[in-house]
């Protein structure tokens, strides 16, 4: 079973996280302010369970752990009771994309009320209940602060048409001057696909985004040559001149050396055979000295017995 801790404050560390996101614009340093917060309710776990509203509890240690962090960065003076949490005037890291820049920037202009309630309702997905509790505010404040919110939207989207035609104009007007950053160059790339004007211009730069993915067919890399030094081209002929008629002197002397085995293999033969050819000769003179044929038939049975 799991404890008051494991069942109702852990399962809150995503959406707290993101709370500290908003306030700090540092993943870094929100991730630090979260895991403070959590380690105090930690060690006042006993008495946050017998808390109506644990939630709020958690939020408002986590503000005071963000407002820690600004402070120890010097990023803003010692605020008084009730003063609300600086605006960051840097986006986050992981507003690379143009939506998410485009929701901070909106967030960027309402109050620090409206930003919580906004990201509450919008990003958590909380009932007004829930964001009452969190917020430790009534429920007519949730409601009328989200809907300052959400006609502050409005008028964002209303104006960002004239806005974004108004910046391209002017990113337009550096670049066939040739003075953009590559900043703005990268900007003004973001910006025109986002645009209903400027057909030619978003075309242009489209074709030049193609271009920059074009990549040479899969071929095997050529083997590149390396020049050498004159001494060691001479060098190199010298060894394999040398190699080459050690070589042949080496198979001159195995060809002398089979010659010479053959010959005395034949030399050999020449005695064994001699050597028999003289045992023979020595038996027909034995032979001669018998008188009648029928003696060498007598010899030859004496010989069996």
């Amino acid at each position: 079973m799991k404890t008051f801790f494991e069942a109702t404050i852990w399962p809150l560390r995503g959406k707290l996280f993101r709370m500290a996101y908003l306030w700090l614009k540092n993943r870094d340093e929100a991730e630090d302010a979260v895991q403070e917060a959590l380690e105090k309710a930690w060690s006042n776990r006993e008495s946050l369970q017998k808390l109506d509203n644990p939630a709020g509890w958690l939020v408002r240690v986590l503000k005071n752990q963000s407002l820690q962090k600004i402070r120890e960065h010097k990023r803003w003076a010692v605020l008084g009771e009730g003063e609300e949490l600086p605006e960051a005037e840097e986006l986050p890291a992981e507003a690379d994309s143009p939506a998410v820049r485009l929701v901070f920037r909106f967030l960027k202009e309402l109050p620090e009320k409206q930003q919580e309630i906004f990201q509450l309702r919008e990003v958590e997905g909380l009932t007004y209940e829930e964001i009452s509790e969190y917020l430790d505010i009534s429920m007519d404040q949730v409601k009328v602060n989200l809907f300052r919110a959400r006609k502050s939207l409005q008028l964002f989207l209303l104006k960002k048409p004239k806005k974004m035609k108004e910046k391209i104009e002017a990113l337009l007007a550096k670049y066939y001057e040739g003075n953009t950053t590559l900043e703005e160059e990268k900007e003004l790339r973001e910006l025109l696909p986002n645009s209903t004007e400027f057909e030619e211009e978003r075309q242009f730069f489209f074709g030049l985004d193609a271009l920059q993915t074009l990549e040479p067919s899969a071929r095997s890399a050529p083997r590149m040559g390396t020049s050498m030094p004159l001494w060691q081209k001479v060098a190199a002929v010298l060894v394999l001149c040398g190699g080459l008629s050690w070589w042949f002197i080496d198979q001159q002397i195995k060809k002398e050396e089979k010659a010479y085995a053959q010959v005395m293999e034949a030399f050999n033969m020449i005695q064994e055979n001699m050597s028999k050819g003289t045992t023979s000769l020595d038996a027909l003179k034995e032979m001669r000295h018998l008188n009648k044929p029928g003696e060498l038939f007598n010899i030859n049975n004496q010989e069996e017995q």
